[in-house]
């Protein structure tokens, strides 16, 4: 090990003393927070916590100190074993701090031209690449949340899968993921999750919430997703750990094209298959609810819990996300989910998309998503979400919130993002929901190389482009506020909903993201957004990285996310930041 390491722990000693007083602040959910560029909170340790990833990553490189405003001194760089061995020493292994895996890290990079390069990927499905493109800021990361970065390589936790002497890395400069030998020097920044008891609250019977000292409990509810798990139970009956269960859906729109094997697993109190299960699970009515069903892979994958802090790759469609190192098992939080066999591996409602008789799951001996044949007798852990409408606030002309009954409402409050969006009116005019218009950025900065069409849409109450629009909105002060914009391609996203259905994988920088089987139209929550057109297509402000003429943005007929020309006349929606 380096002097250098020695040297710097004691810095930070001072920096972090305050971290543990920081974590009692963020679950607080009434207290005021410090928001650095709408996304980042500062907890005024020298840390901040993502709100888009929840994650919590220390502002200065290692090497530098933090002075209450920002990083002083030079970074140091490290070999990946070092670096390892670095983030486990001393103070760091008791406040859980690591290195990040690439894909942690990768969602620190901000192109500030709004325009990054398609990622390729490696034969065994890793991504790198991924430049900024055109006129961007270095170093590509938002530098008023970690000042002093360098524009330069750093390491990540995630080891190459076709040879073990690399693993990957990131360039601040570009903004680009790229593999180097383990061997070579370079920069660190570390993250942590914050406890994961915090994460999770235990519900009774009836689905009201217990404490946390609770010795008995039936549901567990996921703070982070929003999403209700059932707790086995060691008791011989319905729930019962033991039990197992065929894969059986006999629904053709979601089943992969063959419906599985209906009662030939082993269990108690029900048919042994998994359509049988949730039945019998509704017709109980557990935690007091009655839509209970089979998650979705992606749901599935937030339960994992890698104890040692490190989770190998999992790119989409391939086997991976194995726990790595000295990880407890099951890699679930045995705290809220006690009752889960080691060596289970568990079923999802996600069939293979190359073989209709496999479907993904994860094995909670190690952490890993694979799949499974419909025919073999697998474990369920079934999983409801709660009520839509917990997830937004209606807003009256001066953005004052109104109650969930109201039926008049001129905006809307996500919660969960610290957004708020326009609604549609039903009445013609400037927010009229069958306004559309052309997209115009003369700014060149963010419009990708062309500026787009004017006015060549079709409205009422302003110039038929995305500019004009938000220039008319803003003049007006909807809902009090005069920062209205056309929402990025990941905030959009954010609106999608399928209801009952699945959704298809969207991989940013491709097409992708539909809404599966028995969803719903438009793909927006409609209790909220109730003005939206069913086969409407929505401008982003994100264009193509690769076509100077196109644009980005979702169809909420079936959520489906894709490009159009600028010269297209669609629909917008805008958006601002909660102050």
């Amino acid at each position: 090990m380096k002097k250098f390491i020695l040297i710097f722990i004691p810095l930070l000693l001072f920096v972090f003393s305050g971290c543990s007083d920081s974590n009692k602040k963020h679950n607080e959910m009434n207290e005021e927070k410090d928001i650095i560029a709408d996304r980042y909170i500062n907890n005024k340790d020298g840390s901040v916590t993502d709100r888009e990833t929840g994650l919590q990553w220390m502002r200065c490189s290692l090497g530098q100190s933090w002075d209450g405003n920002t990083c002083l001194g030079d970074t140091q760089k490290y070999s990946w074993d070092e670096a390892n061995k670095a983030a486990t020493d001393h103070f760091f292994a008791d406040k859980n701090w690591r290195l990040p895996t690439i894909e942690e890290l990768d969602s620190l990079v901000s192109c500030s031209s709004g325009r990054r390069d398609f990622f390729k990927k490696t034969s065994s499905g890793e991504p790198y690449g991924g430049n900024c493109q055109g006129d961007f800021l270095k170093p590509s990361i938002n530098t008023k949340a970690f000042p002093n970065t360098m524009d330069s390589w750093y390491w990540s936790s995630s080891s190459n899968m076709e040879d073990e002497n690399y693993a990957w890395n990131l360039s601040f400069y570009y903004g680009s993921i790229e593999s180097s030998y383990k061997t070579n020097e370079l920069h660190v920044r570390l993250v942590r999750i914050e406890p994961v008891t915090s994460k999770y609250i235990k519900l009774d019977e009836n689905g009201q919430q217990l404490p946390e000292s609770a010795s008995s409990w039936s549901c567990i509810k996921d703070n982070d997703t929003g999403l209700i798990w059932e707790k086995k139970t060691e008791n011989g009956g319905l729930t019962d750990l033991n039990n197992t269960y065929t894969w059986f859906n006999p629904n053709p729109e979601v089943n992969g094209g063959f419906e599985g094997y209906p009662d030939r697993g082993s269990c108690t109190e029900s048919g042994c298959d998994t359509r049988a299960y949730v039945e019998a699970v509704n017709n109980k009515g557990l935690c007091g609810a009655h839509d209970w069903r089979i998650p979705t892979i992606e749901e599935l994958n937030t339960l994992v819990y890698c104890s040692s802090g490190e989770r190998e790759a999992w790119p989409p469609g391939q086997w991976g996300g194995k726990c790595m190192g000295d990880h407890q098992k099951p890699t679930i939080d045995s705290a809220y989910f006690p009752s889960t066999p080691e060596w289970s591996w568990f079923w999802s409602s996600s069939p293979s998309a190359n073989n209709s008789d496999l479907v993904w799951g994860i094995d909670f001996d190690n952490g890993s998503g694979n799949y499974s044949s419909k025919g073999k007798s697998n474990h369920i852990r079934l999983v409801r979400s709660e009520i839509s409408g917990s997830r937004y606030t209606k807003l009256d002309d001066n953005g004052n919130p109104l109650p969930d009954s109201a039926t008049s409402w001129s905006c809307v409050q996500d919660n969960e993002k610290g957004i708020i969006w326009e609604e549609k009116s039903k009445d013609e005019g400037l927010r009229y929901f069958n306004n559309t218009y052309s997209w115009f950025n003369p700014v060149a900065e963010s419009n990708g190389g062309f500026e787009g069409y004017q006015n060549k849409g079709n409205c009422t109450g302003s110039a038929c482009d995305t500019h004009a629009y938000a220039e008319a909105i803003n003049s007006k002060g909807l809902c009090g506020a005069h920062d209205w914009r056309i929402p990025t391609i990941e905030e959009l996203n954010t609106l999608v909903y399928c209801g009952p259905g699945d959704r298809d994988t969207w991989h940013p920088g491709q097409w992708s993201g539909k809404c599966m089987g028995d969803y719903q139209k438009p793909t927006i929550n409609s209790d909220y957004f109730p003005n939206t057109p069913e086969w409407s297509w929505f401008w982003s402000s994100s264009p193509s990285a690769n076509y100077s003429n196109l644009v980005w943005g979702v169809h909420f007929g079936n959520g489906y996310i894709d490009y159009n020309g600028k010269n297209r006349s669609e629909h917008v929606r805008l958006l601002r930041s909660k102050n």
